[in-house]
Protein backbone atom coordinates (compact mmCIF):
# COMPACT_ATOMS: atom_id res chain seq x y z
CA UNK A 1 0.00 0.00 0.00
CA UNK A 2 1.48 3.72 -1.01
CA UNK A 3 2.20 5.97 2.32
CA UNK A 4 -0.40 7.93 3.11
CA UNK A 5 -0.05 11.51 1.79
CA UNK A 6 1.28 14.54 3.41
CA UNK A 7 -1.40 17.11 4.68
CA UNK A 8 -0.51 20.60 5.10
CA UNK A 9 -3.70 21.61 6.31
CA UNK A 10 -3.24 21.60 10.17
CA UNK A 11 -0.19 24.33 9.52
CA UNK A 12 -3.02 27.29 10.32
CA UNK A 13 -3.61 28.20 13.57
CA UNK A 14 -7.33 28.13 14.78
CA UNK A 15 -8.18 30.04 17.70
CA UNK A 16 -11.29 27.59 18.92
CA UNK A 17 -8.59 25.43 19.32
CA UNK A 18 -6.86 27.00 21.98
CA UNK A 19 -10.74 27.67 23.36
CA UNK A 20 -11.22 23.76 23.91
CA UNK A 21 -7.97 23.45 25.25
CA UNK A 22 -9.14 26.34 27.53
CA UNK A 23 -12.18 24.44 28.32
CA UNK A 24 -10.16 20.88 28.34
CA UNK A 25 -7.42 22.20 31.10
CA UNK A 26 -10.26 23.71 33.19
CA UNK A 27 -12.13 20.76 33.67
CA UNK A 28 -8.87 18.70 34.33
CA UNK A 29 -8.47 21.67 37.43
CA UNK A 30 -12.19 21.32 38.69
CA UNK A 31 -11.76 17.53 37.99
CA UNK A 32 -8.60 17.32 40.83
CA UNK A 33 -10.52 19.69 43.38
CA UNK A 34 -14.26 17.62 43.38
CA UNK A 35 -15.37 14.85 45.08
CA UNK A 36 -14.33 11.69 42.97
CA UNK A 37 -17.84 10.27 43.92
CA UNK A 38 -19.82 13.06 42.71
CA UNK A 39 -21.84 13.36 39.81
CA UNK A 40 -19.91 16.43 38.34
CA UNK A 41 -16.45 14.78 38.41
CA UNK A 42 -17.94 11.72 37.16
CA UNK A 43 -19.31 13.44 33.89
CA UNK A 44 -15.47 15.03 33.64
CA UNK A 45 -14.20 11.80 33.52
CA UNK A 46 -16.19 10.62 30.86
CA UNK A 47 -14.44 13.16 28.06
CA UNK A 48 -11.71 15.67 29.48
CA UNK A 49 -8.66 13.41 29.13
CA UNK A 50 -9.92 12.07 25.60
CA UNK A 51 -10.84 15.09 24.37
CA UNK A 52 -7.08 16.72 24.10
CA UNK A 53 -6.10 13.30 22.20
CA UNK A 54 -9.05 13.79 19.64
CA UNK A 55 -7.50 17.74 19.15
CA UNK A 56 -4.21 16.42 18.59
CA UNK A 57 -5.27 14.03 16.01
CA UNK A 58 -6.86 16.92 14.56
CA UNK A 59 -3.87 19.00 14.65
CA UNK A 60 -2.28 16.15 13.44
CA UNK A 61 -0.02 16.68 10.14
CA UNK A 62 1.51 13.42 8.61
CA UNK A 63 5.38 13.35 8.44
CA UNK A 64 7.25 11.16 6.46
CA UNK A 65 10.97 12.37 8.05
CA UNK A 66 10.45 10.20 11.53
CA UNK A 67 13.82 11.42 12.78
CA UNK A 68 12.41 14.98 12.93
CA UNK A 69 9.42 14.21 13.69
CA UNK A 70 10.65 12.12 17.04
CA UNK A 71 13.01 15.36 17.71
CA UNK A 72 10.14 18.00 17.42
CA UNK A 73 8.00 16.17 19.65
CA UNK A 74 10.82 15.33 22.27
CA UNK A 75 11.28 19.02 22.61
CA UNK A 76 7.73 19.59 22.93
CA UNK A 77 6.35 16.67 25.25
CA UNK A 78 9.29 15.24 27.08
CA UNK A 79 11.49 18.01 27.12
CA UNK A 80 8.93 19.43 29.57
CA UNK A 81 7.81 16.31 31.35
CA UNK A 82 11.67 15.79 32.40
CA UNK A 83 12.25 19.57 33.59
CA UNK A 84 8.97 19.79 35.56
CA UNK A 85 10.09 16.05 36.94
CA UNK A 86 13.35 17.72 38.48
CA UNK A 87 11.21 21.28 39.11
CA UNK A 88 8.72 19.57 40.97
CA UNK A 89 11.40 16.93 43.10
CA UNK A 90 12.09 19.35 46.16
CA UNK A 91 8.50 19.85 46.41
CA UNK A 92 7.25 16.13 46.82
CA UNK A 93 10.32 15.37 49.03
CA UNK A 94 9.01 18.22 51.26
CA UNK A 95 5.54 16.57 50.80
CA UNK A 96 6.37 13.15 52.00
CA UNK A 97 8.27 14.26 54.88
CA UNK A 98 6.26 17.35 56.09
CA UNK A 99 3.63 13.81 56.53
CA UNK A 100 6.14 12.22 59.00
CA UNK A 101 7.21 8.97 56.00
CA UNK A 102 10.29 7.31 56.74
CA UNK A 103 13.47 9.21 54.29
CA UNK A 104 14.90 5.83 53.17
CA UNK A 105 11.17 5.27 51.11
CA UNK A 106 12.73 8.42 49.28
CA UNK A 107 14.76 5.91 47.47
CA UNK A 108 11.75 3.90 46.37
CA UNK A 109 10.13 7.07 45.40
CA UNK A 110 12.53 7.82 42.98
CA UNK A 111 12.42 4.22 41.44
CA UNK A 112 8.40 5.04 40.96
CA UNK A 113 9.50 8.32 39.03
CA UNK A 114 11.31 6.17 36.85
CA UNK A 115 8.71 3.92 35.59
CA UNK A 116 6.08 6.58 35.98
CA UNK A 117 2.81 6.15 34.66
CA UNK A 118 0.02 5.62 36.86
CA UNK A 119 2.63 4.88 39.54
CA UNK A 120 3.27 8.77 39.52
CA UNK A 121 0.94 10.01 42.10
CA UNK A 122 0.31 13.41 43.74
CA UNK A 123 2.18 16.13 42.34
CA UNK A 124 3.07 13.74 39.48
CA UNK A 125 -0.61 12.66 38.99
CA UNK A 126 -0.43 14.05 35.34
CA UNK A 127 2.79 13.01 33.43
CA UNK A 128 1.64 9.90 32.42
CA UNK A 129 -0.35 11.94 29.34
CA UNK A 130 2.71 13.52 28.06
CA UNK A 131 4.45 10.28 27.44
CA UNK A 132 1.49 8.58 26.10
CA UNK A 133 0.71 11.12 23.90
CA UNK A 134 4.13 11.64 22.27
CA UNK A 135 4.10 6.94 21.62
CA UNK A 136 0.61 7.44 20.28
CA UNK A 137 1.52 10.06 18.21
CA UNK A 138 4.80 8.34 17.14
CA UNK A 139 3.00 5.25 15.95
CA UNK A 140 -0.23 6.32 14.34
CA UNK A 141 2.02 9.12 12.33
CA UNK A 142 4.41 5.89 11.28
CA UNK A 143 1.03 3.76 10.87
CA UNK A 144 -0.11 6.77 8.41
CA UNK A 145 3.14 6.57 6.68
CA UNK A 146 3.90 3.23 6.16
CA UNK A 147 0.79 1.44 5.88
CA UNK A 148 -1.80 4.18 5.16
CA UNK A 149 -4.79 5.49 6.79
CA UNK A 150 -7.18 1.81 6.14
CA UNK A 151 -4.70 -0.66 8.41
CA UNK A 152 -4.15 2.66 10.78
CA UNK A 153 -8.16 2.51 11.25
CA UNK A 154 -7.79 -1.07 11.82
CA UNK A 155 -4.56 -0.63 14.58
CA UNK A 156 -6.62 1.76 16.31
CA UNK A 157 -9.83 -0.78 16.31
CA UNK A 158 -7.83 -3.53 17.79
CA UNK A 159 -6.20 -0.59 20.23
CA UNK A 160 -9.70 -0.14 21.57
CA UNK A 161 -10.03 -3.73 21.88
CA UNK A 162 -7.01 -4.23 23.67
CA UNK A 163 -7.87 -1.96 26.00
CA UNK A 164 -11.04 -3.06 27.28
CA UNK A 165 -8.83 -6.40 27.50
CA UNK A 166 -6.56 -4.34 29.92
CA UNK A 167 -9.45 -2.67 31.34
CA UNK A 168 -11.31 -6.12 31.91
CA UNK A 169 -9.26 -8.67 32.42
CA UNK A 170 -5.56 -7.82 33.38
CA UNK A 171 -6.51 -4.39 35.34
CA UNK A 172 -2.89 -5.30 37.54
CA UNK A 173 -1.36 -5.05 34.35
CA UNK A 174 1.00 -1.99 32.95
CA UNK A 175 3.76 -0.66 31.22
CA UNK A 176 6.22 1.88 32.30
CA UNK A 177 5.39 5.58 31.37
CA UNK A 178 1.81 4.13 30.99
CA UNK A 179 2.14 3.37 27.50
CA UNK A 180 -0.30 0.64 27.70
CA UNK A 181 -2.93 3.54 27.67
CA UNK A 182 -1.65 4.32 24.06
CA UNK A 183 -4.15 1.69 22.74
CA UNK A 184 -7.08 3.43 24.40
CA UNK A 185 -5.60 7.23 23.49
CA UNK A 186 -5.36 5.72 19.53
CA UNK A 187 -9.02 5.83 18.99
CA UNK A 188 -9.59 9.10 20.37
CA UNK A 189 -6.53 10.19 18.57
CA UNK A 190 -7.23 8.85 15.05
CA UNK A 191 -11.41 10.12 14.80
CA UNK A 192 -9.44 13.85 15.58
CA UNK A 193 -7.82 13.26 12.37
CA UNK A 194 -10.51 11.91 10.47
CA UNK A 195 -12.73 14.72 11.86
CA UNK A 196 -10.06 17.76 10.21
CA UNK A 197 -10.21 15.46 7.16
CA UNK A 198 -14.33 14.59 6.94
CA UNK A 199 -15.25 18.09 7.81
CA UNK A 200 -18.72 16.70 9.17
CA UNK A 201 -21.07 19.21 9.04
CA UNK A 202 -24.56 18.14 9.70
CA UNK A 203 -27.91 18.55 11.85
CA UNK A 204 -28.70 15.09 12.59
CA UNK A 205 -24.85 14.49 14.12
CA UNK A 206 -25.92 17.51 16.40
CA UNK A 207 -29.07 16.15 17.71
CA UNK A 208 -27.55 12.45 17.96
CA UNK A 209 -24.94 13.75 20.09
CA UNK A 210 -26.89 15.77 21.88
CA UNK A 211 -28.84 12.54 22.64
CA UNK A 212 -25.78 11.20 23.48
CA UNK A 213 -24.54 13.80 25.98
CA UNK A 214 -28.25 13.66 27.85
CA UNK A 215 -28.40 9.76 27.91
CA UNK A 216 -24.61 9.87 29.37
CA UNK A 217 -25.44 12.56 32.16
CA UNK A 218 -28.74 10.71 32.73
CA UNK A 219 -26.81 7.21 33.07
CA UNK A 220 -24.01 8.95 35.34
CA UNK A 221 -27.04 9.98 37.38
CA UNK A 222 -28.13 6.30 37.96
CA UNK A 223 -24.63 5.66 38.82
CA UNK A 224 -23.16 3.48 35.64
CA UNK A 225 -19.58 3.03 35.77
CA UNK A 226 -19.16 5.24 32.21
CA UNK A 227 -16.11 7.51 33.27
CA UNK A 228 -13.10 7.35 30.86
CA UNK A 229 -10.15 7.13 33.47
CA UNK A 230 -7.38 6.49 31.08
CA UNK A 231 -4.52 7.28 33.40
CA UNK A 232 -5.73 4.23 35.65
CA UNK A 233 -7.12 2.47 32.74
CA UNK A 234 -9.95 2.03 33.25
CA UNK A 235 -12.22 2.70 30.26
CA UNK A 236 -15.76 2.00 31.51
CA UNK A 237 -18.87 0.76 29.62
CA UNK A 238 -16.48 -1.09 26.46
CA UNK A 239 -17.99 0.66 23.28
CA UNK A 240 -20.84 2.90 25.33
CA UNK A 241 -18.06 5.06 27.07
CA UNK A 242 -16.31 5.63 24.10
CA UNK A 243 -19.19 6.57 22.07
CA UNK A 244 -20.59 9.00 24.69
CA UNK A 245 -17.40 10.79 25.00
CA UNK A 246 -17.00 11.74 21.54
CA UNK A 247 -20.50 13.15 21.81
CA UNK A 248 -19.43 15.05 24.57
CA UNK A 249 -15.90 15.96 22.65
CA UNK A 250 -18.35 17.21 19.93
CA UNK A 251 -19.97 19.86 21.91
CA UNK A 252 -17.09 20.98 23.78
CA UNK A 253 -15.73 21.61 20.10
CA UNK A 254 -19.08 23.47 19.19
CA UNK A 255 -18.79 24.93 22.14
CA UNK A 256 -15.55 26.83 21.66
CA UNK A 257 -16.56 27.50 18.59
CA UNK A 258 -19.47 29.52 19.21
CA UNK A 259 -17.58 31.42 21.59
CA UNK A 260 -16.71 33.75 19.08
CA UNK A 261 -19.20 35.44 19.48
CA UNK A 262 -19.06 36.83 23.15
CA UNK A 263 -15.11 37.64 22.12
CA UNK A 264 -13.99 38.77 25.51
CA UNK A 265 -14.77 35.12 27.03
CA UNK A 266 -13.32 33.75 23.73
CA UNK A 267 -10.21 35.26 24.42
CA UNK A 268 -10.15 34.46 28.13
CA UNK A 269 -10.05 31.42 27.55
CA UNK A 270 -8.24 31.30 24.61
CA UNK A 271 -5.27 32.19 26.57
CA UNK A 272 -5.69 29.43 29.66
CA UNK A 273 -5.60 26.98 26.38
CA UNK A 274 -2.23 28.19 25.22
CA UNK A 275 -0.93 28.24 28.43
CA UNK A 276 -2.50 24.72 29.18
CA UNK A 277 0.73 22.63 29.14
CA UNK A 278 2.29 24.78 32.21
CA UNK A 279 -1.39 24.81 34.09
CA UNK A 280 -1.21 20.84 33.95
CA UNK A 281 1.61 20.51 35.73
CA UNK A 282 1.41 23.29 38.08
CA UNK A 283 -2.04 23.24 40.26
CA UNK A 284 -1.29 20.20 41.18
CA UNK A 285 1.18 21.60 43.19
CA UNK A 286 -1.18 23.95 44.94
CA UNK A 287 -3.01 21.55 47.05
CA UNK A 288 0.36 20.70 49.25
CA UNK A 289 1.39 24.25 50.22
CA UNK A 290 0.39 25.54 53.73
CA UNK A 291 -2.87 27.17 53.58
CA UNK A 292 -4.06 25.81 50.34
CA UNK A 293 -4.75 22.46 50.63
CA UNK A 294 -7.71 23.00 52.72
CA UNK A 295 -9.39 24.56 50.06
CA UNK A 296 -10.27 21.02 47.97
CA UNK A 297 -12.47 19.39 50.23
CA UNK A 298 -14.60 22.39 52.01
CA UNK A 299 -14.41 25.05 49.27
CA UNK A 300 -13.84 23.05 45.69
CA UNK A 301 -14.90 26.22 43.42
CA UNK A 302 -12.75 29.05 45.25
CA UNK A 303 -9.94 26.18 45.15
CA UNK A 304 -10.76 25.78 41.11
CA UNK A 305 -10.79 29.58 40.40
CA UNK A 306 -7.14 30.15 42.64
CA UNK A 307 -5.33 26.82 41.60
CA UNK A 308 -6.23 28.14 37.99
CA UNK A 309 -5.25 31.87 38.47
CA UNK A 310 -2.25 30.82 40.02
CA UNK A 311 -1.06 28.07 37.41
CA UNK A 312 -1.99 30.69 35.18
CA UNK A 313 -0.14 33.43 36.16
CA UNK A 314 3.19 31.05 36.59
CA UNK A 315 2.94 29.83 33.25
CA UNK A 316 2.96 33.60 32.04
CA UNK A 317 5.67 34.01 33.93
CA UNK A 318 7.78 30.28 32.56
CA UNK A 319 6.67 32.55 28.99
CA UNK A 320 8.67 35.30 29.74
CA UNK A 321 12.38 33.86 29.49
CA UNK A 322 13.52 31.68 26.32
CA UNK A 323 15.24 29.02 28.07
CA UNK A 324 11.80 28.37 30.56
CA UNK A 325 10.19 28.58 27.47
CA UNK A 326 12.09 25.93 25.88
CA UNK A 327 12.71 23.48 28.80
CA UNK A 328 9.10 24.08 30.46
CA UNK A 329 7.31 25.06 27.95
CA UNK A 330 8.26 23.05 24.97
CA UNK A 331 8.83 25.87 22.60
CA UNK A 332 11.19 24.15 19.76
CA UNK A 333 11.95 27.60 18.29
CA UNK A 334 13.13 28.73 21.75
CA UNK A 335 15.40 25.75 22.06
CA UNK A 336 17.02 25.87 18.65
CA UNK A 337 18.08 29.71 19.41
CA UNK A 338 19.30 28.14 22.84
CA UNK A 339 21.12 25.61 20.76
CA UNK A 340 22.20 28.20 18.20
CA UNK A 341 23.50 30.37 20.50
CA UNK A 342 25.43 28.08 21.98
CA UNK A 343 27.28 27.14 19.13
CA UNK A 344 27.58 30.92 18.59
CA UNK A 345 29.98 31.33 21.33
CA UNK A 346 32.08 28.37 20.42
CA UNK A 347 32.38 29.71 16.66
CA UNK A 348 33.46 32.82 18.01
CA UNK A 349 35.83 31.26 20.68
CA UNK A 350 37.38 29.50 17.37
CA UNK A 351 37.56 32.35 15.43
CA UNK A 352 35.17 30.95 12.86
CA UNK A 353 32.95 33.33 10.66
CA UNK A 354 29.60 33.01 12.67
CA UNK A 355 27.41 33.15 9.26
CA UNK A 356 28.47 29.44 8.81
CA UNK A 357 26.71 28.58 12.14
CA UNK A 358 23.79 30.92 11.80
CA UNK A 359 19.70 28.85 11.79
CA UNK A 360 17.06 30.94 10.30
CA UNK A 361 14.25 30.57 13.35
CA UNK A 362 11.59 27.99 13.08
CA UNK A 363 8.19 28.94 13.18
CA UNK A 364 6.34 28.94 17.50
CA UNK A 365 4.06 25.95 17.36
CA UNK A 366 2.49 25.07 20.22
CA UNK A 367 2.48 22.15 22.20
CA UNK A 368 -0.58 19.29 21.41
Amino acid sequence: MSPHPTHTATSKHLPWIDACKGIGILLVVLGHVTDSGGLLNRSIYLFHMPLFFFLSGYLHTVQADFRDFFRKKTIHLLLPYVSFLILLYPAEVFHVLRHGADPHILGHHALTLLWGGNQMQGLYGVFWFLTCLFATQQVVNWLLVRCGLTIALAVGFCGLLLSYANSIFFPWFGLPLDLNVCAAAMPFFLTGYLWRRAKVEAWWLALLTAVGVGFAVWELKRGMPLSYNMRGADYGVPFVSFALALCCIFWVVKASQLLRLAPPVARFVERFGAASMGIMFIHKVLPVLPGLGGLVPRHPWVALVLFSAISYGFTMLLLRFRWTRALFMGSQKDFDLLVSGKQQRHVLSTEVPPNRWERAPEPQERPT
